[in-house]
């Protein structure tokens, strides 16, 4: 089963509520004949920012997850940890009794990854149907093809692999 969470924040630069009430607080130092103290001024931007609230910008994103009941797997579509405990937080309000726990290796996948890249083999279990491919300048993320992807031993680990990055990105070196 797959399920997605979409989380909508709203998007309002401290700059803009401090512009807006600085502006309020010189209409109100010229009708009061004093200077706005901190309280005061406090308040004039809890009253900003509930103004422009309505109008601040929204960002909407969406974390995707699998459920599989059969082997008792759920798997979250995140890089960051917290962005997954976003997700379980508002899948264990809608769902009694979630028993979830995290998922510790002894490695990281992007440490053994680069063991079998290295090494020019991978384990027996990881055969993979896909390869990746990079993806030409005007798409953001890469794509995935799906054909038959074979490891061979190689005498020497590859040093290189050469792509092609778009034209207003450059390489990083190390």
């Amino acid at each position: 089963m797959l399920i997605a969470l979409g989380v909508e924040q709203k998007l309002l630069p401290s700059s803009v509520v401090n512009q807006f009430a600085e502006d309020k607080a010189a209409a109100l130092e010229e009708q009061q004949g004093f200077k706005v103290g901190r309280k005061q001024m406090r308040e004039l931007k809890e009253q900003v920012t509930d103004e422009l609230l309505p109008r601040a910008f929204v960002r909407r994103r969406l974390t995707w997850a699998w459920i599989d009941p059969v082997n008792g797997w759920l798997v979250v579509d995140a890089a960051a940890p917290a962005k997954a405990e976003v997700l379980l937080e508002a899948l264990s309000k809608s769902v009694d009794d979630l028993p979830v726990k995290s998922l510790h290796t002894e490695r990281s996948p992007s440490a053994a990854m680069t063991d079998w890249l290295l090494s020019g083999e991978a384990p027996a279990a990881s055969a993979s149907t896909a390869t990746w491919n990079c993806a030409p300048p005007t798409r953001a993320r890469p794509r995935c093809a799906m054909c038959d992807m074979t490891w061979k031993a190689r005498k020497s680990p590859p040093t290189s692999v050469p792509i092609s990055l778009p034209e207003n990105r450059q390489p990083v070196s190390a």
